[in-house]
């Protein structure tokens, strides 16, 4: 399906009024050799989006998510944020467990850390 800048830059302007911010998941490895991962302490990137608490359990479900903890989040412009990467959006932090690419917006979950 084809879809038009209009549309999209009308999506943009009614529904993304949130801004999150990208960083990127960094290993650290300790003395005793665990390996644990943390958002990198500066941020990569922010942009605008639809944020939204999941409150449907029937989705939670299926990804794998707690209702009114998690998050999903929409964008009319690409996210160049993959799986397992962090999203800070005010004093929460999310890991990014699924990416859907669409036609039409771009779609993360994200499970609060």
């Amino acid at each position: 399906m084809e879809i038009s800048e209009s549309f999209r830059n009308a999506q943009k302007a009614a529904f993304q009024d949130k801004t999150i911010y990208h960083h990127t998941a960094v290993s650290t490895t300790g003395s005793l050799g665990g390996v644990t991962v943390a958002p990198a302490v500066a941020s990569s990137g922010s942009y605008s989006v639809n944020l939204q608490v999941i409150k449907d359990a029937i989705e939670a479900q299926e990804w794998g998510l707690t209702v009114n903890k998690d998050i999903r989040i929409t964008s009319s412009d690409a996210l160049p944020i993959p799986n397992g990467d962090f999203i800070k959006y005010g004093s929460e932090t999310y890991r990014v467990v699924q990416r859907i690419d669409t036609d039409s917006y771009w779609l993360l979950y994200g499970q609060k850390v």
